[in-house]
């Protein structure tokens, strides 16, 4: 465009024919892969500086608990320490008494080793006695608690009205860690009045907004450059590393790098909430939706500063759920809880999609049809609901692009082939951030093993922007929601977390994953989202086939053969 020259509106714009591209819609491979090959990509932790100075943070191990007292006298004796105190745990926070101890050194080993010699006393707060088991309590006592929010399409009780058949179940998910491979950690540079970041973080804007406020100087004096992150799956948005690196950074006088260990992470993560589903439902002599009831009791995200936010963000895939129902009802009640809580993949979706999909197949098996076909019929009368309930989001599914997935999926899949004895097939579909999804899973069940065997995903994300990263994303999200489903759980013991590395947070190995197919289908939509919503179907997809190879419904993640069926 010449200089001067105005600039044009959108709608005289003339835009390129897609037949045209020359990258959209191609598989584009990713630049950054050769080096992160060679190991010569530069994440986080790669950062070094000129002086630079390392540092280590002792936090306190109980939820909201206090430093009670310290001495930093042997630490002090480490070779390598350079320095030992104290620093306010949340800076921001009106309260300045809550404490933690930072300790610097010219190395991470001495500065882990000096942490380690600290005589410390910590205070237990006011959640000491948590328990793994006192928060299942809380949780089934809230599926019968007042409910905090509802949103329903009928004056009458959905659970009263008449129906040929009723079922009932609860679905339990425990809290999640987010495991990344790179440790929470951060550099600051503070020289002449100016401060620069180097930080693998997912919240560029937000660092450099809490370094101005924290350190007392304007936003424009901050630099951020964000690194390549091992792992971020919405554990990098910078609480508290943040707050206690640009502490440390304001008492030293060198560049520093703060350095969680793996230890830190596991026991001072920001979890996954846990979560309950009661669902109760009742359909006609031909299989329709009567009824349809579900009370979620989750130790909440946004709900822990303000629970009545928490229907506008932790119900997708609940309150949209596409199947049409007579008369529905969903409540909500918020569940108290001393253990930080934070985004992990998906969110919401990854437990809500689970108990709807699961409770779908429940229902199927209860009106004597394919869970496919019992789908499919639900959605061809949603072409024409009875009440249309509004997406969380205010975007409705496409009742036909669903059904086209799950005729695809199942043809992809084999559907009706019969397998070999102990195996299973499952189904599950899904709609989220405009994007359509279709999956079937295969397993095999031999006594007290289970392994899935095939995952066959279908996905409609409307315009395809790169293929080869599109495959990535859903195949990752299949992967780690199926780690989620058959392995990850974070306890509580005398509110403390009780995982603190690897050894007693199990993940999903390689001979464990399972084989896997992605078919996409483009069309001419906007595109969608794809980093969350493939994750949220591997769980109910496993859950379904397992049930189809065993009989046995197993409603309580992570999935247990053993599990005895409430």
């Amino acid at each position: 465009m010449r200089a001067g020259s105005p600039f044009p509106t959108p709608n005289t714009v003339p835009l390129k024919d897609p037949k045209d591209f020359t990258l959209l819609g191609r598989s584009i491979p990713h630049l950054d892969i050769p080096d992160k090959v060679k190991g010569t990509a530069r994440f986080g932790l790669d950062v070094r500086l000129p002086g630079m100075v390392y540092a280590v943070v002792a936090q306190c191990p109980y939820f909201r608990g206090d430093l009670l007292r310290f001495d930093g006298t042997r630490a002090k004796a480490i070779p390598g320490v350079l320095e030992v105190f104290d620093i306010p745990t949340d800076p921001n926070s009106t309260n300045k008494n809550t404490r933690e101890v930072a300790v610097v050194a010219t190395n991470t080993w001495a500065a882990i080793q000096g942490r380690n010699a600290l005589a410390i006393e910590w205070k237990p707060g006011q959640y000491h006695d948590e328990s793994t088991e006192s928060l299942t309590a809380q949780l089934r006592a809230g599926l019968d608690a007042q409910e905090y929010w509802n949103s329903t399409n009928t004056t009458l009780n959905p659970d009263t009205v008449p129906a040929a058949k009723r079922i009932e179940s609860i679905y339990e998910f425990p809290f999640l860690a987010h495991a990344t491979m790179e440790p929470m950690n951060l550099t600051i540079r503070l020289e002449a009045g100016r401060c620069e970041i180097w930080s693998p973080t997912q919240a560029g804007r937000e660092t450099q907004e809490t370094a101005a406020k924290i350190l007392g100087i304007d936003k424009r004096d901050v630099t951020v450059h964000v690194t390549f992150m091992g792992g971020g799956f919405g554990r990098r948005f910078g609480v508290p590393f943040d707050h206690q690196a640009l502490q440390i950074a304001r008492r030293i006088q060198h560049p520093v790098q703060l350095v969680w260990t793996r230890e830190d992470d596991f026991t001072h993560d920001r979890y996954r909430p846990a979560c309950m589903h009661r669902l109760r439902a009742g359909i006609d002599q031909e299989g329709n939706l009567v009824s349809w009831t579900d009370r979620i009791a989750d130790t909440t995200i946004i709900g822990q500063r303000d629970p009545r936010q928490a229907q506008a963000y932790e119900l997708g895939g609940a309150l949209d759920q596409p199947y049409p129902v007579q008369h529905f009802r969903i409540s909500y009640v918020p569940v108290e809880s001393g253990v930080t809580r934070g985004a992990w993949r998906g969110v919401e979706i990854a437990f809500n999609v689970l108990s709807v999909e699961c409770f779908i197949d429940e229902l199927a098996h209860l009106a004597r049809q394919d869970p496919y076909l019992f789908r499919r019929r639900l959605l061809e009368n949603a072409a024409h609901p009875i009440a249309p309930r509004s997406n969380f989001d205010g975007t409705l599914a496409d009742p036909a692009r669903m059904i086209h997935m799950l005729d695809l999926v199942t043809e992809k899949a084999g559907w009706g082939k019969p397998l070999s004895p102990n195996r299973g097939r499952g189904i599950a579909c899904f709609f989220s951030k405009t994007t359509y999804l279709a999956q079937v899973a295969e397993v095999t069940v031999d006594g007290g093993n289970l392994h899935v065997d095939r995952v066959i995903t279908v996905v409609d994300p409307g315009r395809v922007i790169n293929m080869n990263g599109i495959r990535a994303q859903i195949e990752g999200a299949v992967l780690m929601g199926l780690s989620a489903a058959l392995k990850e759980r974070i306890t509580v013991k005398n509110g403390m977390i009780q995982q603190q590395n690897f050894n007693t947070y199990d993940l999903l190995r390689m001979p464990d994953a399972p084989q896997l197919e992605t078919y996409l289908v483009e069309d001419g939509r906007p595109p969608g989202g794809i980093g969350e919503p493939p994750l949220a179907l591997i769980g109910p997809s496993v859950g379904n086939a397992i049930f189809a190879a065993t009989g046995k419904r197993l409603r309580k993640l992570p999935f247990q053969l053993n599990e005895v069926s409430s």
